[in-house]
């Protein structure tokens, strides 16, 4: 009985610990824009808008909320009038830390916070050649998030809950041109929560 008893209150924490903890998937479409570059080259979207579409891991604390959010995100193409375009050839994955403020009761409440991470894609671009001919290549780009969210979430029951959430960001890569890609991107997106 007591080796019954000790085993109870050894798993105690951690069940009071996975209350806590709730994982998300979410979906919904990215508006793109403006787009900036360190040089001028007249870039624009050939289609600004695009998917984002993720799973996420939330441990709440009182009013406060941190997490890891891992996302797919169809990025632009963007062309200029030269037809100098960049291609991102898959989507986009972005791996963010976020911390959130809570503003209303347990079951339904608004939230909002700061986004910090790092995202890599892969993307085609046009080049010159030793001869001056131009060409593809295909080529890495790594580079940072920051941005906001804001969101609302409502608990159906004890373990399932829906949310909406609007979330403006930066990314900026870089590649072996050295020139940096700054995107502005706005998901807005929809999704569920399990509460384990």
């Amino acid at each position: 009985m007591k080796k019954i008893l000790l085993s109870l209150l050894t798993l105690f924490p951690f069940a009071l610990y996975a209350q806590k903890l709730d994982i998300g998937l979410h979906a919904g479409p990215t508006i793109h824009g403006p787009e900036s570059w360190t040089v001028p080259l007249g870039m624009e979207y050939k289609f600004p808008i695009g998917y984002t579409a993720g799973v996420s891991t939330m441990l709440n604390l009182g009013k406060w909320q941190t997490g890891i959010v891992i996302d797919a995100i169809s990025l632009p193409t963007m062309e200029n009038y030269l037809n100098y375009v960049i291609d991102f050839n898959r989507p986009t994955v972005a791996f963010r830390a976020i911390g959130n403020r809570k503003l209303g009761g347990n079951s339904r409440y608004l939230y909002a916070g700061l986004t910090l991470g790092y995202i890599t894609a892969n993307l085609s671009m046009p080049s010159l050649d030793h001869y001056g001919k131009p060409l593809h290549y295909k080529d890495n780009a790594d580079g940072t998030i920051v941005g906001l969210q804001a969101g609302y979430v409502w608990q159906l029951s004890d373990h399932l809950g829906v949310n909406m959430e609007v979330s403006p960001r930066r990314y900026q890569y870089w590649n072996r041109v050295t020139v940096p890609i700054t995107i502005y991107t706005c998901p807005v997106t929809a999704g569920v929560r399990f509460r384990m």
